[in-house]
């Protein structure tokens, strides 16, 4: 019996809201552009697009890999009273929810939500090296971040993969422990 081909996203709410995706059995269903195997794409979209962009590709995934084959996790935050006033709190806590609606609609795995300073393991150099990085688009690189995180806890071997990647270990992980 084959395991069932799984998707991750990540998502950094805010402002601009970054979207990442990555697929290690590949883009499953439809056009696959050379049949990339795995999977990876990235872009960023002002918050005034998210219900539309979320809600494609929310449907569109669990299309592809079925409800119970996507994983999403979105970056939390702390609010405080100082957060609040200094940050885009209220943009990121509107993508947030539209993630959650869309995804309680359209998936059957729980939001998972790592806070960015927990984050130390998908650094820039350890996302550089596993080819998830884009000096251009910071916003879908923390949502990189985040995907990062959530294979390690939905795929391990996959992320072992990813981490060891196929260039001069920059970060070599040890598969002899997890965390």
């Amino acid at each position: 019996m084959s395991k069932q081909p799984i998707v991750v996203v990540g998502i950094d709410p805010g402002k601009t809201t970054g979207f990442f995706v990555y697929a290690p059995e590949g883009r499953q269903g439809g056009f696959s552009p050379g049949g990339a195997k795995p999977f990876m794409a990235w872009q960023e979209f002002d918050c005034e697009q998210a219900p539309e962009v979320l809600c494609s590709e929310i449907i569109d995934l669990s299309e592809r890999y079925g409800h119970s084959g996507v994983h999403i996790a979105v970056e939390r935050f702390v609010i405080n009273a100082r957060t609040a006033k200094l940050s885009q709190q209220p943009d990121a806590l509107e993508v947030t929810g539209m993630v959650r609606a869309f995804a309680r609609l359209h998936t059957s795995n729980p939001i998972r939500q790592f806070m960015k300073a927990n984050l130390k393991f998908a650094n820039d150099a350890a996302l550089k090296h596993a080819g998830w990085y884009s000096a251009k688009m910071g916003h879908a690189t923390d949502a990189a971040r985040q995907a990062y995180a959530l294979l390690k806890d939905v795929d391990y071997p996959a992320w072992l993969d990813v981490s060891n990647g196929k260039t001069d270990a920059m970060m070599k992980i040890d598969d002899t422990k997890r965390g």
